[in-house]
Parts: C-alpha cells; structure tokens; sequence
C-alpha cells in the first residue's frame, strides 16, 4: 500500500511482521480444521461464529485460580468439571446456571 510508504522504516517492519504473524496463524488454524467435521462454535455478538474442534475443551475462568471445564461426550451430553465443588441452579425448564463453590 502507498499509505504504508510514509510510514517511518521501523513503523514498515512493524507492520509487515504483525501481517506476516497473523498469516501463520491464519495457515494453522486452516491446517488444524483441515478435514474436520465440527458442529462446537464459539459466538461472538449475534452472529459470527468460530468453529472449535470437536473434541475440544472449554475453559472459563471464573477468577486467577477458578475455573469450569465444558466439553462434549461421545454419547453428546456435556461433561462439566471445576476446580472445585460446582454448583448448578435452574433458571427455567430449558437452562441453569453454573459456578464454581467459594
């Protein structure tokens, strides 16, 4: 791009490095999806979704030393772990709440 060409030399670097990091990345995700058939996604928003792995794990963090582990079973129930004692409250007939005990 022209634009870039009035940057300072060390702005250039800077820039085509960042581009050249976020092709690798691009080119490894695309090699670990490669072949595979996912159905898990992450949401962003309303509307973007990012394919996970199948078998993938998902952890959140609920503080620096907390956290709940989701992840699907061959038979497609939902295996839920925490790092302590988990509590689970419904909320209605199709949800409920989980969190970590104190």
């Amino acid at each position: 791009m022209e634009d870039l060409k009035k940057l300072p030399k060390w702005a250039q670097e800077r820039i085509q490095v960042a581009e050249m990091r976020r092709d690798e990345a691009e080119a490894k995700v695309a090699e670990l999806f490669r072949g595979e058939d996912t159905d898990i996604f992450m949401l962003d928003g309303l509307s973007a979704q990012y394919p996970l792995l199948r078998r993938a794990t998902i952890r959140f963090w609920v503080n620096a030393s907390q956290h709940i582990e989701v992840r699907r079973q061959a038979d497609g129930s939902l295996f839920v772990s925490g790092t302590r004692r988990v509590r689970i409250r419904p909320q209605a007939a199709n949800c409920f709440e989980v969190e970590v005990e104190p």
